[in-house]
């Protein structure tokens, strides 16, 4: 045990209840240190080492303290651990100097964790962040491989060479479709993902980036194509240009054309837009199969749709009326104003309910950012302050991050809620907003 130093190891951050880990007495802010004589890097090495039936735990007790459980369990069982990180050493930052980085459309004196540019692997496998590989060494592409990381979301872009080097600022970026090439020989499945960029990689650019990576299908599983953010705070950056109504009709007929040619000789659709695509397009979304299962939800691909059909699930069972008068509100992003409106004017029929919808615009931000995620509580007090409200203001999980409830620009939502003089309830979609406002209302809601 001597000689390692304390600063490795991975920080408890919380012992579930019940578990192997509140039976050996293990707390947070202890650290493993190694399991049966191996050092752990990350939380990855700690998933594969637990593996076995039996473990010699090293941990550095909070109070410095070292032990060494002797531990037998079943395979695979696991030990009750939550970390604080999934790495002990920080995490491998870009080296990217993206054009269209949202982390330099910011403006100073946000909390620091927004300033963070991470792009690395273990993390893309942990929580699937999306990397761009241009730090990968050769260990850690023999690691990836020899653990089998799969799959890895990857930050694509463009296929082609220089308009790579050029969307990611790297000279070394010019490369990836080597290094998809490796990944994919190795039995590496990979999501990947373009940023859009109007008059940079989209027309014959997109079209090289689809085939290119559709070659690669089984192990490149999909593609995404999201439209580029962007924010007001762009002085001295690169100019560049959102999509339109029109531009945006034009990619998603280039995209449909595509799946249209891949489904009958891939067996999938591979390349799916952005929802935020027909939103400025006015089309509707695709039907649920059009979506495959939706691999790509977290970039924005699917979520108006799963909102539609759980609207439609539950919509026949909103009530008539409700026995006592009510008024209440919904605040939402401009991009899915069109969607949200359909609900309250569903709501709204409801005898005794009356419900104001606000579509907020992004004054934070500045008018091209649209989505709901990146609404700020400054934003809502600019657009809510003395209107009507009810007695109870909706607005979704998107919008609050996990840490200290906080939006985007620092303020809480109890804050937000005492300016506005409304409660603020936080939802975590349809059903969740529906289960609130009807409660008993709706047996079919309840578990």
């Amino acid at each position: 045990m001597s000689g390692v130093s304390s600063n490795r190891g991975l920080v408890i951050e919380k012992v579930n209840p019940n578990s192997i880990a509140e039976e050996i007495e293990l707390a947070p802010g202890d650290k493993v240190i190694s399991i049966n004589g191996k050092k752990i890097e990350d939380l990855i090495d700690y998933q594969y080492m637990c593996a076995d039936e039996y473990l010699e735990l090293y941990v550095i007790k909070k109070n410095g303290e070292e032990i060494i459980f002797e531990l037998e369990k079943n395979y695979d069982e696991d030990l009750g651990l939550v970390f604080a990180a999934a790495t002990f050493d920080g995490i491998h930052p870009c080296q990217n100097r993206c054009l269209f980085c949202f982390v330099d459309q910011m403006p100073k004196g946000m909390r620091p964790s927004l300033y963070i540019k991470d792009d690395d692997y273990r993390l893309s496998f942990i929580h699937g962040n999306f990397v761009t590989l241009t730090n990968l060494t050769e260990s850690d592409v023999k690691r990836i491989i020899s653990l089998h990381l799969s799959p890895l979301y990857v930050s694509v872009h463009a296929t082609d060479p220089e308009v790579r080097k050029l969307l990611l600022g790297n000279p070394n970026a010019g490369k990836i479709l080597e290094q998809l090439e490796v990944l994919a020989s190795a039995g590496i499945q990979m999501h990947t993902q373009i940023v859009l960029c109007p008059g940079i990689n989209d027309g014959k650019i997109l079209d090289k980036s689809i085939q290119d990576l559709a070659k690669l299908y089984p192990n490149v599983l999909s593609l995404a194509v999201v439209p580029v953010g962007l924010t007001k705070f762009r002085e001295g950056l690169f100019e560049l240009d959102t999509f339109n109504y029109s531009t945006s009709r034009d990619v998603l007929r280039q995209i449909t054309n595509w799946q249209k040619k891949l489904l009958p000789v891939l067996g999938t659709r591979f390349v799916f837009p952005a929802d935020e695509f027909y939103m400025l397009a006015d089309i509707p979304v695709p039907s649920v199969d059009d979506y495959e299962g939706f691999p790509q939800l977290e970039n924005g691909v699917g979520l108006v749709r799963l909102f539609l059909e759980e609207f439609y699930e539950y919509e026949n069972a909103i009530p008539e009326f409700i026995s006592k008068k009510r008024s209440i509100s919904i605040a939402y992003g401009l991009s899915p104003s069109k969607i949200l409106s359909k609900l309250v004017d569903r709501l709204n029929q409801v005898k005794n309910l009356t419900v104001y919808g606000y579509p907020i615009p992004h004054r934070f931000w500045g008018e091209k950012v649209t989505v709901t995620g990146l609404l700020t509580g400054s934003d809502l007090i600019a657009e809510l302050k003395g209107k009507k409200l009810g007695d109870t203001l909706y607005i979704s999980e998107a919008m609050v991050r996990k840490e200290g409830g906080l939006f985007l620009d620092n303020m809480t939502v109890e804050e937000v809620a005492s300016l506005l003089n409304v409660k603020i309830d936080v939802t975590l979609g349809i059903k969740d907003l529906l289960k609130k406002i009807f409660k008993e209302d709706m047996e079919c809601l309840n578990p």
